[in-house]
Parts: C-alpha cells; structure tokens; sequence
C-alpha cells in the first residue's frame, strides 16, 4: 500500500480511497478522485499531488482549513506528511497514510483466493499420499529456470559420452586402417572439431547437423537419405571451398577440405551399397 486517504471523522468515516495517480482531487464533484459526500463541502475542497517524493495539497476552499495542526489559509498550499490529518468544515478530517515508497500506483486487485480465509487442517487430517505419488509443487520462475539449465547441461554431457562411445565402438571398424582412417573415428573428430571450435558460427552448425543426419542413415542403411545427404553436403563444400569467395583462414580450409574428403568417400560407399541392393 503506497498511499491512501482515510476519513478519521464525518458523514464518510472509515472510507479509504488508494492514491494511484499523481494528481488528484478531493471534494464531492463526480471529477473528483477522493469523494465526499457532505453537502457542506464544495464540489472541489483541494487538489492533491505527488512531487519530488512527497505530497502537496493546494486548497480551493474560500475558508480555512487545518493541515497538520496549522491553519491554511484560502486557497493556500502546503506539504501533507504522511500520518497528519487535514480538518475541513463539517468535522470532516481526513488522514494521509503512506507505507514504503509513497508514489502512486494502481491499486492490486484482490483475487478470490485471497478473500476466502484458508481453513486449517489439522496435521493428523491432512491428505495422505500413495507410495507412488507425491504432492504438486508449485516451483518459482527462477528455481524452474535453474532445473531448465541443469537439465540441459546433463543433456549435453550425455551427447558427449555418447560421442565418445561413438568414436570408440567405431575405431575398429577399419583395424588395417589405423583409428584416423576408420571412418567412425574421422566421423567423431570432424563432429567433435565443429562442436568445440566453431559451435557460435551458424554455417558449420548446420555442417555438423546435417554430417550426422547422413551417418546416422548410413549406419542404419537407410541409403536413399544417406546418398541425397552426402550429396548435398558435398555439393555444399565444393562451393564453400573451391567457389565460394569467401576468404578462408587455413585451419577453416583445412577442416572443410577433410570433411570433404570424408563425405566424397562416403559418398562413393552408399553409391556401391545401392548398386548391390
């Protein structure tokens, strides 16, 4: 609760109004934010506002009012403090009271849950649950972005463990060809290579992405996709490489020209795979 007007004495006694903007005006007019109903008061008493962190009132009343314990004159302005009353003619008296920070603001609405008082449960008559089964737990924005972010780092750790498995059940594929030739252990390396050097650059992202697609269909002898995937990619790296005038740093010449002769080799395989089928 910023700011509210309450009316200590008179025909309104006990009404609150919540200050939510910074200019308001207090009187019985139907353009008045603060109503009054005593008609012995004008249509417009005084204009209320918020300046530089505190309350002024600027009466517009013909006679005197007390603010604070001190005669205002007609139509004379003062600072309202917060807990002082404002004594208009009538014995209406309405009171300033300010919590926290002062300033205006719209009034929160109260929902229907907080209307209704909670009952409570005694400890020995609260709701029991199955082994299997536990109570739902509301779980905070930030907590739930926390979980997110965990969840997603043990996500990555298991891809590189499966990587790694990868890589080791495919380095004997090729024993006579030693692990660098064996098409799973260059597979790995070209994946690995993308992913730790070059995981912010968006070309070799979809380089990497589309490389695993067609050794994924390959090694499930899915040889349609994995043909129309080697052949894009291959088609991809000519340009980039040979074409492409986009100026290359060696190392990125070097990555893109090895992948290249990966893909042409494999390539060639699932060419022969589907000549045999």
């Amino acid at each position: 609760m910023p700011a509210k007007i309450v009316v200590i004495s008179g025909p309104d006694q006990g009404k609150e109004t919540w200050i939510e903007d910074d200019v308001a005006r207090i009187g019985r007019g139907t353009n008045c934010t603060i109503l009054l109903s005593d008609k012995r008061l004008p249509d417009h008493v005084a204009t209320l506002e918020f300046r530089d962190g505190h309350f002024n009132l600027y009466s517009r009343m013909e006679d005197e009012v007390v603010l604070g314990g001190k005669k205002l004159p007609p139509r004379g302005f003062d600072r309202w403090a917060s807990g002082k009353d404002l004594v208009l003619p009538g014995q209406n008296v309405l009171r300033l009271e300010t919590e926290r920070d002062p300033r205006p603001a719209k009034k929160p609405r109260q929902s229907s849950a907080a209307a209704v008082p909670e009952l409570e449960v005694p400890m020995e008559e609260a709701p029991a649950y199955e082994e299997d089964e536990e109570p739902v737990k509301k779980i905070a924005p930030d907590v739930a972005a926390k979980k997110r972010s965990k969840q997603m780092t043990q996500i990555l750790l298991i891809l590189l463990c499966a990587l790694g498995g990868v890589y080791l059940f495919f380095l004997e594929e090729d024993p006579g060809a030693g692990p660098v030739q064996s098409p799973g252990a260059e597979f790995s390396y070209l994946v690995g290579t993308m992913y730790e050097k070059k995981a912010d650059d968006p070309r070799y992202q979809d380089l990497r992405e589309t490389l695993q697609v067609a050794r994924t269909a390959e090694l499930r002898s899915d040889t349609r996709t994995a043909l129309k995937t080697y052949g894009i990619l291959r088609d991809t790296l000519v340009f980039r490489v040979k074409t492409s005038r986009e100026p290359l740093e060696k190392k990125d010449r070097e990555l893109l020209e090895q992948t290249l002769k990966f893909v042409t080799v494999r390539l060639r395989t699932a060419t022969d795979d589907a000549a045999a089928e």
